[in-house]
This record gives structure tokens, C-alpha cells and sequence, in this order.
């Protein structure tokens, strides 16, 4: 008998006895199998640098999604994960080789956390909207908001002790929440804040049993560029345009109302 002694696809032992052999097979237990998909996933790794098909990849990308099932991830989790990661300290598109670090003064850091003060909710909200007036230029609209938000779970980024960022969310049924509003300051931008703020609604939709997560913004047809740098951030976030509704706020703001399968 030849011996194998690897982790093979579900099929593979089918096509042996297709062609006439006889497969000796065995089932693995949970710790065996996760050892042997991370033997896999860097035995796929290895043939991939060193031949470069494309189908290689395919069976890394397999080994992948194996092993998430195993750790009882999902891809959509993992997925938000990867761009929550890639707009904090962003991807790999740029061909960037890091030489060395000179010595100089450290990049201020963040963190993120729920807020559960009402007041503060409110606070936060009304400070950084109105630290927006590209996007939220009307007084009226950034007091519904700071009531509004009293009443709902809100995610809040901080320097230090100063709020710099943070999102809202609202249930409407057992199945849908919305990204009711949220805002990060401009100086604090590309930072990965505004992506780990809806990473963490994500979150609580999936440990609530919620399937979509919604959102509504700016459509293109009124033209502004920040709104079309929001637009370019949800889209990014894995949000789909659903359906404009030309008259939902008025003529000259067309909402755009936008899903995530989560």
C-alpha cells in the first residue's frame, strides 16, 4: 500500500475507487483535524510560492474556509475582520517595502468601547457632528440626532479620554438593524476608525440573530464630494445599494438606502 498519511478533499476518495484502487480512509477528531488543516493550508502556501498557478490559491482559499468552519468562524466575520485591519493599517496595493523605522514621536493611538451614559451618548454625538459640517450641516438635524442616540447602542473611538469617533445603531426588527448615524472626526480619518466602529455593529447584530445591517446616505445624484467619500467607505464595508428615495429627506438630498447580508 502506498502511503499518503495527509488531509485530502471530500471527494478524493470516490476517484480512487473510480479508477479502480481502493481508498483506506479514516474520520478525524476535532484537535487532529484542526492540526492537520494547518499542516494543509502551509502545504498549499509552499506550492503556490514555488510553482505560482492560480489554482494553488484556490486550494489555499479552500483550506481557509475549512478551517474557519472548524473554529466556528464565518467568512462574513473574517471578512470584516480583513477590512476593519486593511483601512486601519491598509492592504497591500501600494508596494510598499519598509526599509527601517527612524526614531521620531509615536502615532497617537485609539481605542474602542460601548457607551452606556445617555448624556454622554449625546454628547459624543452632537461634538463630532458638529465637528462635520461637510456632512452634517444642519443644526436641526444634529439635535434630533443627539436625542436620538440616547436611546440607542452606541460605539464610541477615544484618544486618550476625547471622543473621536462613533456610530449608532437601531433595531427595527428581529432580523434588520441600521447604521442609524455615525461620524469620526476629519483629522482623525483613514485611521481604520470609521471601519472598526461598523465592525463592532456587525458584531452585535450577529450576537442578536440580525441578518442585514442597513444604511442611508447621500445618493450620487446630489453632488458632494464628502458624501461621495461616504458612499466610497460603505461600499468598501461591503454595503449594496438597495434603492434611492428621491423625497425621503427632500428634493435636493435623495436618500440612497443601502444592505449587508451579514
Amino acid at each position: 500500500m502506498e502511503d499518503y498519511q495527509k488531509l485530502v478533499r471530500d471527494n478524493i476518495p470516490d476517484i480512487i475507487r473510480a479508477n479502480g484502487q481502493t481508498p483506506v480512509v479514516r474520520t478525524l477528531g476535532e484537535t487532529e483535524y484542526l492540526a492537520a488543516l494547518k499542516e494543509k493550508l502551509a502545504e498549499e502556501a509552499a506550492e503556490y510560492i514555488e510553482n505560482g498557478d492560480t489554482e494553488e490559491l484556490c486550494d489555499v482559499e479552500e483550506v481557509l474556509r475549512a478551517l474557519l468552519d472548524a473554529q466556528d468562524v464565518s467568512y462574513g466575520e473574517m471578512d470584516a475582520a480583513r477590512r476593519a485591519k486593511a483601512e486601519r493599517n491598509g492592504a497591500f496595493r501600494e508596494r510598499l517595502w519598509l526599509e527601517g523605522v527612524e526614531d521620531g514621536a509615536p502615532t497617537a493611538a485609539w481605542e474602542s468601547r460601548e457607551v452606556a451614559s445617555a448624556d454622554e451618548k449625546s454628547t459624543i454625538c452632537g461634538d463630532i457632528l458638529r465637528a462635520l459640517p461637510s456632512w452634517f450641516g444642519v443644526e436641526t438635524s444634529i439635535v434630533d440626532y443627539a436625542e436620538k442616540v440616547k436611546r440607542l447602542p452606541l460605539y464610541a473611538a477615544f484618544a486618550g479620554d476625547a471622543p473621536v469617533g462613533f456610530a449608532a445603531l437601531k433595531a427595527h426588527n428581529p432580523d434588520t438593524a441600521e447604521l442609524c448615524v455615525m461620524g469620526v472626526r476629519r483629522e482623525w480619518h483613514r485611521r481604520g476608525i470609521g471601519a472598526a466602529l461598523v465592525a463592532r455593529c456587525e458584531r452585535y447584530c450577529r450576537e442578536h440573530g440580525m441578518r442585514y445591517l442597513t444604511v442611508k446616505t447621500l445618493d450620487a445624484s446630489a453632488h458632494s464630494e464628502s458624501y461621495e467619500k461616504t458612499r466610497a467607505f460603505y461600499h468598501r464595508m461591503g454595503f449594496v445599494p438597495l434603492e434611492v428615495f428621491p423625497l425621503f429627506w427632500d428634493a435636493d438630498n435623495p436618500c440612497l438606502f443601502l444592505v449587508k447580508a451579514l
